[in-house]
Protein backbone atom coordinates (compact mmCIF):
# COMPACT_ATOMS: atom_id res chain seq x y z
CA UNK A 1 0.00 0.00 0.00
CA UNK A 2 2.64 2.81 0.52
CA UNK A 3 4.48 1.68 -2.67
CA UNK A 4 1.34 2.51 -4.69
CA UNK A 5 1.14 5.74 -2.47
CA UNK A 6 4.41 6.95 -3.28
CA UNK A 7 4.24 5.63 -7.12
CA UNK A 8 1.37 7.85 -7.28
CA UNK A 9 3.93 11.20 -7.07
CA UNK A 10 7.59 9.78 -7.61
CA UNK A 11 9.18 9.30 -11.06
CA UNK A 12 10.21 6.08 -10.78
CA UNK A 13 9.10 3.50 -7.46
CA UNK A 14 9.91 -0.27 -6.82
CA UNK A 15 9.73 -2.39 -3.89
CA UNK A 16 10.86 -5.54 -2.33
CA UNK A 17 8.89 -8.21 -0.40
CA UNK A 18 10.03 -11.51 0.75
CA UNK A 19 6.32 -12.85 0.12
CA UNK A 20 5.22 -14.16 -3.10
CA UNK A 21 1.64 -13.59 -2.32
CA UNK A 22 2.59 -10.13 -1.93
CA UNK A 23 4.40 -9.69 -4.47
CA UNK A 24 1.68 -11.21 -6.55
CA UNK A 25 -1.22 -9.15 -5.50
CA UNK A 26 1.36 -5.34 -5.82
CA UNK A 27 2.01 -6.75 -9.57
CA UNK A 28 -2.03 -6.95 -9.66
CA UNK A 29 -1.57 -3.23 -8.85
CA UNK A 30 0.45 -2.25 -11.79
CA UNK A 31 3.95 -2.00 -9.42
CA UNK A 32 7.35 -2.76 -9.38
CA UNK A 33 8.27 -5.36 -7.12
CA UNK A 34 10.76 -7.67 -7.07
CA UNK A 35 11.42 -10.46 -4.19
CA UNK A 36 14.14 -9.79 -2.04
CA UNK A 37 15.49 -9.07 1.71
CA UNK A 38 16.35 -5.41 3.33
CA UNK A 39 19.61 -7.32 4.39
CA UNK A 40 20.64 -7.85 0.33
CA UNK A 41 18.92 -5.86 -1.48
CA UNK A 42 18.20 -6.97 -5.39
CA UNK A 43 19.79 -3.30 -6.67
CA UNK A 44 23.32 -1.99 -7.70
CA UNK A 45 25.08 0.68 -5.70
CA UNK A 46 22.93 4.12 -5.97
CA UNK A 47 19.78 3.04 -7.33
CA UNK A 48 17.82 5.40 -5.77
CA UNK A 49 17.09 9.32 -4.85
CA UNK A 50 14.98 8.04 -1.66
CA UNK A 51 15.22 4.74 -0.16
CA UNK A 52 12.24 3.83 2.85
CA UNK A 53 11.22 0.82 5.06
CA UNK A 54 8.15 1.44 7.50
CA UNK A 55 6.69 -2.24 9.09
CA UNK A 56 9.96 -4.02 8.37
CA UNK A 57 12.87 -2.68 10.27
CA UNK A 58 11.24 -3.74 13.64
CA UNK A 59 11.24 -7.57 12.78
CA UNK A 60 14.87 -8.21 11.30
CA UNK A 61 17.41 -9.38 13.45
CA UNK A 62 20.49 -7.80 11.53
CA UNK A 63 19.60 -4.01 11.88
CA UNK A 64 23.08 -2.40 10.99
CA UNK A 65 23.13 -4.76 7.48
CA UNK A 66 19.24 -3.90 6.81
CA UNK A 67 20.56 -0.22 6.99
CA UNK A 68 23.48 -0.45 5.31
CA UNK A 69 21.98 -2.10 2.37
CA UNK A 70 19.47 0.64 2.23
CA UNK A 71 22.38 3.33 1.95
CA UNK A 72 24.28 1.44 -0.19
CA UNK A 73 21.56 1.43 -2.76
CA UNK A 74 21.12 5.07 -2.23
CA UNK A 75 22.82 7.77 -4.60
CA UNK A 76 25.02 10.20 -2.51
CA UNK A 77 23.26 13.20 -1.26
CA UNK A 78 20.10 10.80 -1.22
CA UNK A 79 17.67 10.09 1.35
CA UNK A 80 17.31 7.02 3.80
CA UNK A 81 13.99 7.04 6.03
CA UNK A 82 13.95 4.05 8.68
CA UNK A 83 10.65 3.73 10.89
CA UNK A 84 11.46 1.97 13.67
CA UNK A 85 9.68 0.70 17.10
CA UNK A 86 10.16 2.31 20.67
CA UNK A 87 9.86 0.90 23.74
CA UNK A 88 9.45 4.08 25.70
CA UNK A 89 5.77 4.43 24.47
CA UNK A 90 2.64 3.55 25.26
CA UNK A 91 2.35 0.83 22.15
CA UNK A 92 5.14 -1.13 23.15
CA UNK A 93 3.55 -1.04 27.19
CA UNK A 94 0.60 -2.97 25.08
CA UNK A 95 2.63 -5.40 23.10
CA UNK A 96 4.77 -6.16 26.24
CA UNK A 97 2.21 -6.56 28.70
CA UNK A 98 -0.89 -7.30 26.89
CA UNK A 99 -2.03 -10.47 25.22
CA UNK A 100 -1.17 -11.28 22.21
CA UNK A 101 -2.98 -10.42 18.91
CA UNK A 102 -4.01 -12.26 16.48
CA UNK A 103 -2.41 -11.12 12.71
CA UNK A 104 -3.14 -13.99 10.69
CA UNK A 105 -5.96 -16.98 10.79
CA UNK A 106 -3.28 -18.83 12.46
CA UNK A 107 -0.36 -16.61 13.73
CA UNK A 108 -0.25 -14.42 16.92
CA UNK A 109 1.91 -11.45 17.17
CA UNK A 110 4.19 -13.06 19.86
CA UNK A 111 5.60 -15.60 16.93
CA UNK A 112 7.21 -12.76 15.14
CA UNK A 113 10.14 -11.47 15.67
CA UNK A 114 9.97 -7.88 17.00
CA UNK A 115 12.70 -5.28 18.15
CA UNK A 116 12.05 -2.14 19.58
CA UNK A 117 14.76 0.52 19.29
CA UNK A 118 15.41 2.98 22.13
CA UNK A 119 15.72 6.51 20.39
CA UNK A 120 19.14 7.21 21.71
CA UNK A 121 20.24 3.91 19.55
CA UNK A 122 19.15 5.23 16.23
CA UNK A 123 22.95 7.52 15.94
CA UNK A 124 25.20 4.28 16.99
CA UNK A 125 23.07 2.19 14.00
CA UNK A 126 23.24 5.11 11.35
CA UNK A 127 25.13 3.26 8.59
CA UNK A 128 28.77 5.57 8.62
CA UNK A 129 28.20 6.57 4.67
CA UNK A 130 25.37 8.70 6.46
CA UNK A 131 24.46 11.56 8.92
CA UNK A 132 21.01 11.56 10.65
CA UNK A 133 19.63 14.28 9.85
CA UNK A 134 16.48 14.05 12.11
CA UNK A 135 13.70 11.79 13.52
CA UNK A 136 10.22 12.42 14.33
CA UNK A 137 7.80 10.54 16.36
CA UNK A 138 4.62 9.03 14.97
CA UNK A 139 1.75 7.68 17.51
CA UNK A 140 2.68 9.33 20.25
CA UNK A 141 -0.74 9.64 21.94
CA UNK A 142 -2.62 6.98 19.98
CA UNK A 143 -1.86 3.71 21.40
CA UNK A 144 -3.33 1.44 18.25
CA UNK A 145 -5.11 2.39 15.79
CA UNK A 146 -8.01 1.30 16.60
CA UNK A 147 -8.40 4.08 18.69
CA UNK A 148 -8.73 6.17 15.57
CA UNK A 149 -12.32 4.40 14.77
CA UNK A 150 -13.51 6.75 17.50
CA UNK A 151 -15.48 9.50 16.33
CA UNK A 152 -14.19 12.37 18.95
CA UNK A 153 -10.29 10.56 18.61
CA UNK A 154 -10.78 10.45 15.16
CA UNK A 155 -10.99 14.45 14.76
CA UNK A 156 -8.21 14.79 17.85
CA UNK A 157 -5.97 12.44 17.44
CA UNK A 158 -4.34 13.21 13.91
CA UNK A 159 -4.44 16.76 15.26
CA UNK A 160 -2.54 16.27 17.99
CA UNK A 161 -0.06 13.82 16.72
CA UNK A 162 1.25 16.38 13.67
CA UNK A 163 1.54 19.05 16.00
CA UNK A 164 3.21 16.31 18.72
CA UNK A 165 5.87 14.89 16.19
CA UNK A 166 8.57 17.83 16.24
CA UNK A 167 8.22 18.26 19.77
CA UNK A 168 10.84 16.53 22.52
CA UNK A 169 7.65 14.30 23.26
CA UNK A 170 8.26 12.48 20.19
CA UNK A 171 10.95 10.24 22.45
CA UNK A 172 7.43 8.33 23.74
CA UNK A 173 6.04 7.79 20.72
CA UNK A 174 4.76 4.27 19.43
CA UNK A 175 7.21 4.35 16.23
CA UNK A 176 9.80 6.98 14.87
CA UNK A 177 11.27 7.59 11.35
CA UNK A 178 14.80 8.20 11.62
CA UNK A 179 16.09 10.70 8.19
CA UNK A 180 19.25 9.98 7.25
CA UNK A 181 21.46 11.42 4.43
CA UNK A 182 23.41 9.96 2.19
CA UNK A 183 27.23 11.83 2.57
CA UNK A 184 28.19 13.55 -0.89
CA UNK A 185 31.57 12.48 -1.07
Amino acid sequence: MLLEEIARFASHAEGIDLSPRMLDSARARGLVVHEGSVTQLPYEDESFDVVCSFKVLAHVPAIGRALSEMARVTRRGGVVLAELYNPLSFRWLLKRFGPARKISRFTKEDAVYTRFDPPWVVPRITPPSCTLERAFGVRIVTPAAAALSLPLARTVLPVLERALCPTPLAFFAGFYVAVMRKRAA
